[in-house]
């Protein structure tokens, strides 16, 4: 039986003997020349679902790398309602911040939804940054409130065969090499961590210490949070700030009752508001020892300033845990050879990997594996994925 191949009919038996056309371009030099000429054209048009309690950095690197006038915003509903009530104008446009004539349109995450599957808007993508469950929390009435924000995205886009781009958060870790300097690599975990007051897709947030150095991380963890000046965020002096409303705040303080519920050692914070903090959302910055991968803490994105410390025995079960979560979209690696934490950072299964607290990289592709979402903002990837690929046969290059 042939099979087509490129430019003809080849044989089962040609594929041992040589390759394929199809192949050929590949190696041969001279069939390069004949070969198809590939470009790209940019997309129609695109909408972005973008949560609020991000700051501007994703919302300006979509418009940046998208370059599309008629693009969309849709920023979190919970969001919207906050800045109604505080006065903020709805009609709010970006023009200042980013290319003239991109409209932030603040929707309400049910209303993005919707659009994602709207077969009369001319876009062929849409690009979304939420917590996946978000819109459990947030729209209790919704017949879709079992499924998460970013499920809901794909499940109305399929229908017209929109493409979506996504980035659904994380619960990524943050591994210790028994060799490390443990003072300062513990120091700049638990910032990393309670950075944003915790508020990060990319919150280190399950921190791996080999057994033997378990009780001084915690020692360090304590002294680095306790550090930590909290307070009105416009104060230069203030080290962290509230978290973005009353719903996340109350999100928060169920996951750390629930951490100390399932025997999770509490090192420092807990529950309730922070001394003479009464008004604002702030919460205090929550350290828990001796925590085990299958606890609630250790499994759900918290989106909070608390830091779940880990105790392994061996390099091969710290990278297996690590590895044991629904998410994949960032992690760290803290070693005094930085091979070897190369060579860990290689068997993570995550879409970034900080080595020795390298910071992030806007040069760098930026995206998850698994649940934490499809496609890559930043980087050439980021670009790619707001065109589509033409490949015109007889234009040789």
């Amino acid at each position: 039986m042939a099979t087509h191949f490129d430019y003809g009919f080849v044989s089962a038996d040609s594929h041992v003997t040589e390759p394929p056309d199809c192949y050929r371009r590949f190696i041969d030099p001279a069939y390069r020349d004949r070969a198809p000429f590939i470009r790209h054209d940019e997309k129609r048009g695109d909408l972005y679902v973008i949560p609020g309690q991000d700051n501007m950095t994703v919302p300006m690197g979509l418009v940046a790398a998208a370059g599309e006038e008629s693009s969309q915003m849709t920023f979190n509903g919970r969001d919207f309602e906050d800045w109604h009530r505080s006065g903020w104008d709805p009609t709010y446009r970006l023009n200042d911040q980013a290319r003239d004539g991109v409209a932030a349109e603040l929707l309400f995450a049910t209303v993005g939804m919707q659009l994602c599957g709207h077969e009369d808007l001319d876009y062929r993508r849409a690009c979304m940054t939420a917590y996946n469950r978000w819109l459990q929390e947030y729209c209790s009435h919704a017949p879709d409130r079992l499924f998460g924000a970013g499920q809901v995205a794909v499940k109305n886009a399929a229908d017209a065969v929109k493409r979506v781009t996504q980035e659904l958060g994380g619960k990524s870790a943050n591994i210790l090499l028994k060799d490390v300097d443990l003072q300062e690599a513990v120091a700049h975990g638990v910032q990393k961590c309670f950075g944003n007051s915790g508020q990060s897709c990319t919150a280190p947030s399950r921190m791996f210490v080999h057994q033997s150095q378990h009780a001084e991380a915690l020692e360090i963890a304590k002294r680095v949070a306790a550090g930590l000046d909290l307070g009105d965020p416009a104060n230069p002096d203030t080290t962290m700030g509230p978290v973005a409303n009353e719903g996340q705040y109350d999100k928060i303080q169920a996951l750390i009752q629930k951490g100390i519920d399932e025997g999770a050692d509490l090192v420092c914070g807990g529950t309730g508001k922070p001394g003479g903090l009464g008004t604002g959302y702030y919460v205090k910055p929550t350290v828990f020892g001796g925590v085990r991968n299958d606890m609630t803490i250790a499994r759900e994105e918290i989106f909070g300033p608390v830091l779940a410390i880990l105790p392994y025995e061996t390099e091969e079960e710290a990278i297996a845990l690590a590895n044991d979560t629904e998410y994949g979209l960032s992690g760290c690696v803290y070693s005094s050879d930085r091979k070897h934490a190369v060579a860990v950072a290689s068997q993570l299964r995550t879409g970034q990997v900080h080595i020795n607290g390298a910071n992030a990289d806007f040069t760098a592709p930026f995206g998850g594996y698994k649940r934490s979402g499809n496609g890559r903002e930043w980087g050439v990837e980021g670009f790619e994925e707001f065109l589509e690929t033409k490949a015109l046969m007889g234009a040789y290059s």
